[in-house]
């Protein structure tokens, strides 16, 4: 055992800032931060190499003096509390003091600010060690530059990911922030190009158009609930659903939060009314006494302590049931996924075609002060434009005749009489399974055969979910999905799997996606499962006598099709002595 010693000054603030800067995004937070607690209304985020080479972050608040610049990149330096009962009063989004400290210990640092009259200071920090204070023009704001991240710690700089990967991790920060920061606009960029912009007066539901696509910005829910502890936002409508809770944002007096209670809440709220394993589309804002809550127990300060969560969970339950109340009895219906046109036959697909959607939506009322986000309740009015979309496909051809004594019942089972007693199929399980077992074995030999979609569909990506593309466009190409981007927030869908017709092209991307994401690389077994489910006929769909019979018929051939790749059974056997037993024959 070696000696214990105290840790050189150096080496221990080195640690400390690894708690504080894990990547590019966690700079992205803590400057946006604040840029928002010195009441910027314009905002600006640049950066090069996913951050890695350049962040810059440019607003117009208050500005810091020059004979307060030493101090902002000291250590536990800051004019957001001065004492330790300040802590149980906190309001800022930041208030350690740790942030530029720690950026300027594993990066170069610049800060030039003013604080109006166009005369303004500057300081660099290398590496942990400032330079003197310098004169420098500038209008009334801040312009920070952090350049060559993890220069001083290139173990770190390693473990980055690729350039779009950590560009996506940030602009997902900067999107929560966006959400949470009324009356104060955005732009974002990278290499040069402009990502988006938000204007200062956007509202709710046009950032969250914006962020979350047009379907979620045009189908908000207003969510209100008074009281010692009040809940304000908005969710989006049963129908539009994430198959994780990447779209759920919490934020507790304007601080953005990841706490699984908050999250259980939600979906408490949503019992009944949404598919279990599907997630909604919330931006709520939580706001409580800040003496009833701990927002120092992480080092980003990405976690929060109640003190009494009870209270806060039934808060956010009541709060939402009672924005869904307001759907009426329809609300459950809505959820329930409609039935698509997927064609029986495993021939190759034609032309996709997109489910309309609106482009945009808005709301006359602006969004209330920084201090208090979702105080007010907004106007989620939705305003439609024209969307061009792929005309329909061509109908099927008649499928060859059904063999006697079929009947489709409830729009879901096929009962037939076989050699062992009455069967009944559940259609979508029994395709899904011929699928998987055709789709798996074509992906062992390679890459799916791709149909090329005659009319291309546009997709509407928010910054990270381009970045993943981009970084998984080998994996979807094995899919037969080949996307191009063509603009900072939209991509072109050219190609689906030759597997049958795909009802969605823009779903089944983000589904692939949202699998690929949460598997990793993807295995074969379940990509084929992914698309199996999504290609295969709906329970719902009504069946022809001819698409009934070809594939009861297509199923009598086949082995191990008893269950669906999730290990459902396909069918159900009545024996002939059941019954006799059942009805008292001999």
């Amino acid at each position: 055992m070696r000696k214990i010693v105290q840790l050189p000054p150096r080496v221990a603030e080195r640690i400390a800032a690894g708690e504080v800067v894990e990547r590019p995004a966690s700079v992205v937070k803590e400057l946006v931060e604040n840029a928002v607690d010195a009441g910027a209304t314009d905002i600006a985020i640049g950066l090069r190499k996913g951050g890695k080479d350049l962040i810059r972050v440019q607003d117009d608040g208050a500005g810091i003096p020059a004979d307060e610049l030493p101090l902002a990149v000291a250590r536990y330096a800051t004019s957001k509390i001065s004492g330790i009962e300040d802590l149980w009063r906190v309001t800022t989004l930041g208030f350690r003091g740790e942030a530029l400290a720690s950026i300027g210990q594993v990066a170069e640092l610049a800060i030039t600010s003013g604080t109006g009259g166009g005369e303004g200071a500057a300081i660099t920090v290398k590496g942990g060690v400032a330079s003197g204070v310098r004169p420098a023009a500038c209008p009334r704001g801040t312009i920070v530059e952090v350049r060559d991240l993890f220069f001083t710690v290139p173990a770190r700089r390693k473990f980055l990911k690729q350039d779009a990967a950590e560009f996506g991790r940030a602009a997902e920060w900067v999107t929560r922030i966006a959400l949470s920061t009324p009356r104060a606009g955005f732009t974002l960029e990278h290499d040069g190009k402009l990502v988006w912009r938000i204007a200062p007066d956007a509202t709710l539901a046009e950032r969250m158009s914006m962020l979350f696509g047009p379907e979620a910005g045009a189908k908000l829910l207003t969510v209100e609930g008074g009281g010692a502890i009040e809940v304000r936002g908005a969710v989006a409508r049963p129908e539009v659903w994430r198959r994780d809770r990447r779209a759920i944002n919490f934020f507790v007096n304007g601080r953005h939060v990841r706490d699984p209670m908050l999250n259980q809440a939600l979906e408490e709220g949503f019992r009944g009314c949404m598919v279990p394993g599907r997630f909604p589309v919330a931006v709520l804002g939580v706001l409580i006494d800040p003496e009833r809550i701990d927002v120092n127990v992480h080092p980003a300060k990405a976690e929060i302590r109640f003190a009494n969560g009870s209270e806060v969970f039934q808060a956010v339950v009541r709060a939402v049931r009672a924005a869904l109340a307001r759907l009426g009895p329809r609300a459950i219906e809505a959820a329930v996924p409609r039935a698509d046109a997927a064609a029986l036959p495993m021939a190759p697909a034609r032309a996709g075609r997109a489910e309309p959607s609106p482009r945009s939506a808005a709301a006359p009322d602006g969004l209330p002060a920084r201090t208090a986000p979702f105080r007010d309740a907004a106007d989620f009015a939705p305003r439609s434009g024209p969307v061009p979309f792929a005309p329909p496909a061509p109908p099927a051809a008649e499928a060859p005749a059904a063999p006697a004594r079929v009947l489709q019942v409830a729009r879901m089972y096929l009962v037939r009489e076989g050699t062992e007693g009455i069967e009944i199929v559940d259609q979508h399980a029994l395709h899904e399974k011929m699928l998987f077992l055709a789709i798996r074995a074509r992906l062992a030999e390679g890459p799916l055969p791709a149909q090329e979609l005659f009319f291309p569909v546009p997709v509407r990506l928010r910054p990270e979910e381009a970045a993943e593309v981009e970084e998984r466009r080998d994996a979807l190409e094995t899919c037969g999905l080949r996307v191009e981007i063509i603009g900072p927030d939209t991509a072109m869908l050219r190609s689906v799997p030759a597997f049958g017709e795909t009802g969605d092209p823009e779903r089944l991307l983000r589904e692939v996606l949202e699998d690929l994401r949460a598997g990793g690389g993807g295995a074969a077994e379940a990509m084929a499962a992914r698309l199996a489910c999504h290609l295969a006929v709906r329970a719902g769909r009504t069946l022809s006598a001819g698409e009934a019979g070809d594939l009861l018929g297509r199923a009598d051939g086949m082995e191990e099709v008893d269950t669906c790749p999730h290990g459902r059974p396909t069918k159900l056997v009545l024996g002939f002595a059941e019954l006799r037993k059942h009805f008292d024959r001999p």
